[in-house]
């Protein structure tokens, strides 16, 4: 009986979860136009390009995640996908509207602004 119980949760974790991939590419899809208009005159155009498909699908996978922990789901390749997920929702998303190049205002450059002082004060 707790076989078949664990198998039921783990299949409506996977159908949630290509629920959840599917809004997130959706998300994507519909904020890559409206990112590349924008991207140059507003500074918070990832945010606003992405609102609200691309959170939602976040907080889906996050709220996934979660209730494996809390129904003790102990598969892991649930796991892992998830993680997967969560890791390209977060990660993937910035380099795909960008158009897979660097903006100014990652944190690499974040990081390389950080020795500008010691760069004009004549430091090494």
């Amino acid at each position: 009986m707790e076989k078949a119980n664990n198998h039921t949760k783990v299949l409506v974790i996977l159908i949630l979860a290509a629920v959840a991939g599917l809004v997130y590419l959706s998300s994507i899809r519909v904020a890559y136009p409206v990112f590349q208009d924008t991207w140059l005159v507003e500074p918070l155009a990832a945010i606003h390009s992405l609102f609200p498909l691309y959170y939602v699908a976040i907080l889906l996978i996050a709220l996934l995640g979660l209730s494996c922990f809390v129904f003790r789901v102990e598969n892991r390749a649930i796991h892992i996908l998830l993680l997967l997920m969560f890791a390209v929702a977060l990660w993937f998303t910035p380099y795909y509207l960008a158009g897979f190049a660097r903006l100014w205002d990652t944190p690499a450059w974040m990081g390389v602004s950080l020795h500008v002082p010691e760069v004009l004060a004549g430091e090494q």
